[in-house]
């Protein structure tokens, strides 16, 4: 959805500006999405891993940075490297079913 509201609804404007009239559906939903099974002719998910099989493109890259709380930076002081930060509990995202 956020891909949707803040990436795309951006460009749409100018996409049926400069193709006529098409008939444009938005749908949220959790990948993966069968393109064999549903009537889907372009797909935005964030990664490749569930479409192995199709053509992709990057359009956006995300930018990750190690951050935490003041009273755990005084906690674990100064690490050194990734090998140390890998050693820290770490903030997870579930992206898929």
């Amino acid at each position: 959805p956020s891909m949707a509201m803040g990436w795309l609804s951006t460009r749409l404007a100018s996409f049926v500006a400069s193709h006529g009239a098409v008939d444009i559906s938005l749908r949220g939903e959790d990948d993966p999405v069968s393109f064999d099974r549903d009537p889907i002719d372009i797909r935005l998910s964030y990664g490749r891993s569930h479409y192995r099989d199709q053509a992709t493109e990057d359009i956006v890259r995300d930018a990750v940075y190690p951050v935490c709380a003041p009273v755990m930076a005084r906690g674990i002081g100064d690490p050194e490297g990734a090998a140390a930060l890998a050693r820290l509990p770490l903030i997870h995202t579930d992206w898929g079913p």
